[in-house]
């Protein structure tokens, strides 16, 4: 499953207004080669799995899913590439633009929780 319709199928059940759609073709994001080692098919999961964090954490409200929200947010946001199931690594090993990839991400309309004020 290509990067574009693995983002779409864990977002699909998502309405964003005014959402723009953007013709990707699936070989911008994943090479079909690309998945081929375990590495790299391990790698894939782990950004299916971050997305579908994203997608689960999206608008809850509880404790454990504002944490969750936040880890997954710094995992996108993070440049580290210190160890192999980072981000940047993952879309290093890919193929894939980062920036792209949390430009995609980003347009699916989760805005961050409102700060907690005490």
């Amino acid at each position: 499953m290509g990067l574009d319709s693995m983002i779409d199928s864990v977002f699909r059940s998502v309405d964003v207004p005014d959402l723009v759609s953007e013709t990707i073709l699936p070989g911008q994001f994943i090479r079909p080669s690309a998945a081929s080692s375990p590495e790299r098919r391990l790698m894939s999961a782990v950004l299916e799995a971050a997305l579908r964090d994203l997608r689960r954490s999206a608008n809850r409200h509880s404790l454990r899913m504002r944490r969750l929200a936040a880890d997954v947010d710094a995992w996108f946001a993070s440049d580290d590439e210190g160890w192999p199931y980072s981000f940047r690594r993952i879309c290093d090993t890919l193929g894939l633009d980062a920036a792209a990839v949390r430009t995609r991400v980003a347009r699916r309309g989760y805005p961050p929780d409102p700060p907690h004020r005490c």
